[in-house]
This record gives C-alpha cells, structure tokens and sequence, in this order.
C-alpha cells in the first residue's frame, strides 16, 4: 500500500471513492445478512467457498490509487469533478486496500447492464453474536448480489434486483421485501442512523453516482458560481465623485443611473 501523505485531508486520499465503494460492498453484505437472517435454514452453509481475487501489481495499483487522489484532491478545493470506476479498479482496492483486506477471498465485483454485482462469502457469526445458541455460529453466507445504486446530492438509494444464494435463486417474496415506498424510508433511516459524521459530510460532496453499462461514474460537487457584487456589496474606493449639488426640497435628486 501506498505511503499517505502528510498534511492532507481525507478526501486527498481518495477517501471519498473509498467511502463509496464501502457503501457498495455495505450494501450487499446487508441484503445478503437480510436474506440469512430471516431464511436461516434455506440460505445459509456450513462452509465458505473461495471467491477470486483480483491479480494486481504494485504498479497497476499505484495508478488507480493515484486517480482516486486526484479525485480527492480536486474535491478538497472545491473543483467539480468526475471519476470514473469499473469493477477491476473496485476489485483491484480489496485486493491490496489494507482497511479492506478482510473482504480478500470473500468478495468480488462485477459491473454490468447498469447494474453492480458482487459474489460473496462471508462469516455470519455477527448477525446475533450474544446469542450462544445462534443457528449463525459456524455459518456461512455463499451468494450473488445484484443492486442498482444511486446517490444524489449526497442522498444514498439502493435496489436489490437479483439475489442468489447457494445456487438458488431468492423467491418472490424476499424480492417485493426490497421495493415501494416503505422500503425506500425504511432503507433511508436505517442508513442515516448512527451514520458516521465524517461519512456523513463526504456524501455532501457528491453531486452524483450513476452506473452506465459496465462503469460507476461518480460527480463530486464544486465551488457555487461566483456572484457579482452588488451596490451595496461592491468595496468603496478611494477615488470617489465629488458629492451632487443640494437641490431644493421640492426637486429631489434623482438616484444616479447604475452602470
């Protein structure tokens, strides 16, 4: 992994494509804990699979991680910008990203058809850990996850579209379980709820994530126009107009035209 570079803020470190495949990975990993959860006994294994990992060379790593810098830079003085993430640059950073190195082995990604996918196999021992009878302990999560994803404005809105676990296909009824207006408020609060501040405040700067074919593209948000001053805004000057005449009372000066 690349040396940080001193004196920096987050979002120079890339921080802010970081926290939004974060919540890419979060996401699946949370419909998938959904499934588990609510359908144990049909969606769960006693073992995990090996998942690929992406081959990736220092070099190769170095630039995709220079291109979220850049990214991050711009972001970090106001310029609006865009950064553009296909799944080998996702899965490229859980290969060799230290703070994700626990998802190697157990989560690769695919961008298609506007739609991410990621194949999963992950422990499910965290889904009701004070529990010492939990039917999660030993238990693993094998599947496929596809979603559409999209943040506006800073707002985050996900969609399960297809879900596979252990070669079946999830039914009918777990999918309307993800749809309609009482899943988009439950999926907003839970969200917002406990959300870190300084997640919080990096989604404040994206403008935009769109997925379009086989990519992410992400828009940041820039610097609001600069406004001209007016009259009352504009600084005085040294070199001021002598001052008008005093008309009589009966004829008032008229306001002096603006340029």
């Amino acid at each position: 992994m690349t040396t940080e570079k001193k004196g920096l803020g987050c979002a120079a470190k890339g921080c802010i494509a970081l926290v939004v495949i974060g919540i890419i990975v979060a996401a699946v990993l949370g419909v998938g804990g959904y499934v588990a959860y609510n359908y144990a006994k049909s969606f769960i294994a006693d073992s995990p699979i090996q998942v690929p990992v992406k081959e990736v060379t220092p070099e190769q790593y170095a630039a995709i991680r220079s291109r979220f810098e850049a990214f991050g830079q711009a972001v970090q003085n106001n310029v609006e910008s865009q950064l553009e993430l296909t799944a080998n640059d996702i899965n490229s950073m859980i290969a060799m990203e230290d703070k994700w190195k626990e998802l190697k082995g157990r989560c690769q990604v695919r961008i298609e058809n506007d739609r991410i996918f990621a194949q999963v196999s992950v422990p499910l021992e965290g889904l009701d850990p004070k529990n010492p009878n939990s039917p999660f302990k030993g238990k693993y999560l094998n599947g496929s996850v596809g979603v559409e994803i999209s943040i506006n404005n800073g707002e985050v809105m996900m969609y399960p579209r297809s879900i596979e676990v252990n070669g079946e296909k999830a039914p009918d009824a777990i999918m309307k379980a993800f749809s309609g207006p009482d899943y988009e408020r439950s999926f907003r609060e839970s969200f917002k709820k406990d959300q870190d501040p300084k997640i919080a405040a990096t989604l404040a700067k994206i403008k935009s994530f769109r997925v379009e074919k086989d990519r992410i593209i992400i828009q940041s948000v820039g610097a609001p126009s600069a406004v001209p001053p007016t009259s009352s805004d504009a600084p005085a000057t040294t070199d001021q107009p002598a001052p008008a005449e005093t008309a009589p009372a009966s004829e008032p000066v008229p306001a002096p035209a603006m340029p």
